[in-house]
This record gives C-alpha cells, structure tokens and sequence, in this order.
C-alpha cells in the first residue's frame, strides 16, 4: 500500500503551489520558468521543477486491492504551469521552516506521538530525520 508516499507528495505539492501563491506581490515562480526548468528560492528550501498545463486521472480504478470509497477516478486539469519539488520535504528543510517561525514544529511532534483519539501512540517510533521525508505536518503547515 503506498498511502504514506502519497501523503508526502501530497504536502510537497500543497508547499509547492502555496509557495507561489502566498505572497501576492511576486508572480507566480513557475509561471516564468519552461516545463522541466528547476529552481530553488532559497537556501533551505527544496528544489522545485516546473511542471506544464495538462490533464491525468486521479483515483482508484474500482478494482484495486485496498481501494477506498472516496478514491473513485476523476480527471484533474492544471490550466497553468506549477512548481513541485523534486524530492519529499525533508526533516532538514521542515526544521528550518520550524526555525524561520513560519512552520508549528511542537504540533508536528505532539500528532506523531498521538492518536486521532488523543490517546498518546504507544507504537510511536522516531525513524529519524535529517534528509527523511518529513511526516506529521498539517495542511495548514503545507499552505503556510
């Protein structure tokens, strides 16, 4: 099952359109760039590659194993180029982002060792960090 995968590369694509979008007074960073260019804006952020308008098929076909509801395939369209970094964020960069006061490291550290119920997670195991993808952070971390 590849949901963790999935989830990383959901949080890189959140920071990398977020990224552009943010701050109202730039323009879009991909925009300026060509399909396959790649970027990086700043010294601890990741390095991003351009990517062109177009079309995929998102979901699940209906009979794969572990397939759930909510997974039924739809196309999704980008009518603009965007940017998506070419690896997962790292723990490297997430503690810098943590550092720089713009991402909640203490409710990252207290979700890993939680359960949805609240209940502390017995089962928590620090993997390490470093150059790991990072895991734990929130959607409104990834807009941020």
């Amino acid at each position: 099952m590849v949901r963790p995968r999935i989830a990383f590369v959901l949080i890189t694509v959140l920071m990398a359109v977020a990224g552009g979008e943010a701050q109202s007074t730039k323009p879009n960073a991909a925009a300026a760039r060509k399909p396959g260019q790649t970027f990086k804006e700043c010294r601890n952020c990741p390095e991003m590659v351009v990517v062109p308008p177009g079309s995929f098929m998102m979901g699940s076909p209906a009979g794969e194993p572990d397939r759930r509801d909510n997974e039924l395939q739809h196309r999704v369209t980008f009518t603009r180029a965007f940017a998506i970094a070419k690896t997962e964020v790292t723990w490297d960069q997430w503690e810098a982002c943590v550092r720089d006061r713009w991402c909640d490291g203490v409710a990252v550290e207290q979700a890993l060792k939680m359960n949805e119920d609240g209940t502390p997670n017995k089962e928590f195991v620090d993997w390490g960090r470093g150059t790991r993808p990072v895991v734990g952070p929130s959607w409104f971390d990834a807009q941020t």
